[in-house]
This record gives C-alpha cells, sequence and structure tokens, in this order.
C-alpha cells in the first residue's frame, strides 16, 4: 500500500545485476519489458525510443533514474513532472533516536528515514520538477524493537516541497507539504493526505480540497477515494464531485476496473469529460486495451468530445501499434492517430542471453552468476 504513494518507485522492471555492488535495470513504465512505449509519432514513423535506467546501491534501494533514447541519449522526459528531466537522483538519510519516558522508566527506539529526490537536465544542472520545486523530501518515522522496525502499518510520512534555494515552497497545487496518515481501520488499508502550508497549518489546494482519503483493498488497489475539508466532512472539489468509487472484477481474460463519480450527499455527478464512470479492461498482462465511458445508468455514453469508447491494439510485444475512437453507437471510428509501426524488440542496450531469476525476482545473467556474491 505505501508504495503506491512513493510515485518514484512504483515503476516495475528487469534487473541486470552486475559486480562491485552496482545494480542497473531498463524498464518499460508498465511491466517488466525492457523499454518504455514509443508514443511520438511522425508520420507513422517511430522518431523516439526511450527508455529509464535505474543504478542502485548495494542495498538494492533505486539511487539514480536516466531518461535516454535507443542511442544511449539523454532524452529528459519522465512521466509526471516537467520536460528536460534527464535524471533523478535519490537519497537516502536513516536516523536512530531514543524517547525516554520518565513515569514509565521506559525508552521507545524510532527511526527516521529521509528519502530526497534531486532532477537535473542533460548538463548535471539541477531543474524545476514540478512549478518551482526543485527537490521533494519524503521522511517517515517508525518504532523499532530488537533493531527491526514494528509499525510497518500503522505511521505517518511527510512529502515536503522545496524551491531551488532549499526553501519550502508550493507546488502546482498550492501546497507545501502533504502529510500522509498509513492506517489500518477494521482490515481496510487507508491513507489520508493532508495538505499543509508552510507554517504547518492545514489549507486548500488549488482544487478546493484540504484531505484526500484513498482506501485500499487487499492487492493494494485503490477502491475508493473522498475529497474532505479540515473536519473530514465530505466536500466538492473543483471537478465537481467528491467520491470516486471503483468497482472491479476479474475474469479468465479481462480484468475489468469501473469509476464511478458521486458529489458530497452520494449523488452520482459527472466528472470533467461529462461522463457519470468510465470503465477500463486489462489484458492477462495488466496492459490497458480499451476504455467505455458510462452515463449515470452504467449505460455507455459520449464524453464533450463525442467519443464513447476507445480501443488499443497492441503488437507481439505489447507496444501500442494503433489506438481507434468510437461514438457512443460504436459504428464509426471517430478519429484515429498514425498507425505506429515498431519492428521487433528495441534491444538496443542487452544482448540475447539466458536470464534466472533470484528469490526476489531480480534477473540474473547467467554468464555473471559466479561474479555475484
Amino acid at each position: 500500500m505505501k508504495k503506491m504513494i512513493l510515485l518514484f518507485l512504483l515503476i516495475s522492471a528487469t534487473v541486470i545485476l552486475q559486480a562491485k555492488a552496482e545494480y542497473y535495470r531498463f524498464v518499460e513504465l508498465n511491466k517488466s519489458r525492457e523499454f518504455v512505449g514509443v508514443q511520438q509519432v511522425v508520420e507513422g514513423e517511430a522518431k523516439k525510443i526511450e527508455c529509464f535506467q535505474f543504478k542502485y546501491d548495494k542495498e538494492k534501494r533505486p539511487v539514480e533514474i536516466r531518461s535516454l533514447t535507443k542511442m544511449n541519449e539523454i532524452a529528459g522526459n519522465f512521466a509526471g513532472f516537467g520536460k528536460g528531466i534527464s535524471k533523478l537522483k535519490i537519497e537516502y538519510k536513516d536516523s536512530i533516536y531514543e524517547l525516554s519516558d520518565s513515569v514509565c522508566n521506559d525508552k521507545d527506539t524510532f527511526k527516521l528515514t529521509e528519502v530526497t529526490y534531486t532532477a537535473y537536465n542533460s548538463l548535471g544542472e539541477s531543474v524545476s520538477m514540478r512549478g518551482s520545486v526543485y527537490k521533494i523530501v519524503h521522511s517517515f518515522t517508525r518504532m523499532m524493537h530488537g533493531g527491526k522496525i514494528i509499525n510497518k502499518e500503522d505511521f505517518t510520512m511527510e512529502w515536503s516541497n522545496y524551491s531551488k534555494d532549499g526553501l519550502l515552497c508550493e507546488d502546482l497545487y498550492g501546497v507545501n507539504t502533504y502529510y500522509l496518515e498509513f492506517v489500518n481501520e477494521g482490515g481496510i488499508d487507508k491513507v489520508v493526505s493532508t495538505r499543509l502550508d508552510k507554517e504547518g497549518n492545514v489549507k486548500k489546494d488549488k482544487n478546493g480540497v484540504e484531505k484526500i482519503v484513498f482506501q485500499y483493498n487487499d492487492n493494494g488497489q485503490v477502491v475508493y477515494q473522498a475529497y474532505k475539508d479540515v473536519f473530514s466532512n465530505n466536500i466538492n472539489s473543483a471537478y465537481g464531485y467528491c467520491e470516486i468509487r471503483t468497482a472491479r472484477a476479474d475474469s479468465n481474460e479481462l480484468t475489468i476496473k469501473t469509476d464511478y463519480f458521486f458529489d458530497k450527499d452520494g449523488n452520482p455527478v459527472p466528472n470533467s469529460i461529462g461522463v457519470y464512470g468510465v470503465k477500463y479492461f486489462y489484458d492477462l498482462n495488466g496492459y490497458l486495451i480499451s476504455y467505455l465511458n458510462l452515463d449515470s445508468k452504467g449505460k455507455p455514453m459520449a464524453d464533450k468530445n463525442g467519443l464513447a469508447f476507445t480501443r488499443s491494439i497492441r503488437d507481439n510485444y505489447f507496444y501500442i501499434i494503433k489506438n481507434e475512437y468510437f461514438t457512443s453507437v460504436k459504428d464509426s471510428i471517430k478519429k484515429a492517430p498514425p498507425q505506429l509501426k515498431v519492428e521487433g524488440v528495441p534491444m538496443f542496450f542487452l544482448e540475447k542471453k539466458e536470464y534466472k531469476y533470484d528469490s526476489k525476482g531480480f534477473i540474473i545473467e547467467a554468464d555473471e552468476l559466479d561474479k555475484i556474491k
């Protein structure tokens, strides 16, 4: 559950372990493929193939993420961040401290972990990640006993934004710090995200929201979220809705996720594109293959752009080669981008070798097994 908040660590990937405690992997954003899908199309041809290269410390924690092109050039494209970012540097700082209770004559041991994210361009210069934010710091404290962390479920974390001068600053949503509470209530995992100003007081973000509550299922998937004020009362955001309720269903061939939108009083309302629900269809590999816009009764409807159904056509390597857009009657294609042709898998970095997996799912090159201790 906690990993869903650490956005930079969400990317599942293939790992090549090398000697001297240096670990690298080339990744795609979705599943365990080596490269990010090709999205930029000019006259029907792929002009850029991007990937992300991870570097790890000896504890297998990511310490550097680079954005590369197929020719090993700096690309400068990180999803969710500003353009021109070529490298994301991650630093870890752990501190152990004790708090004494004079009444009980007892001591409690705590571990403070600070994770700092800094972005750089191809020249090695520090650059903005989101608006004025040049550095993001995640800090969380957990209790320890016998050298081990014991409160793995209920703990808090602060996500703080810093400017180029190292001062606490606002991000694009007008928030200085996000105070996150990871809790388990009655067997239900939740994350309560509270927006704070630079003095640590609760504030409204640019969507008029002071808190967001996320609820997760046993698989760590979000099944419910609600916008709230400082008193934890439901409120409507600037999007016009308060709650997103998610229904999930699995079959032998598909995974279906449906989001429904409701106001603070529990009434169905449209989202920003004018639909009351969106049904997403995923294949067995977890790739999105289509989605359908729904009205308040769960029937197909067109959004503000006149589109009701979108379908992605993928090749044998799971790359999207064509997106098809349909009207509400689904009898004609509204519009479609040029078809993207990708010949084979662009394995520019890896030679054709057999791989073996360790107990943690990391791939080890067969010819380097003897070098790794």
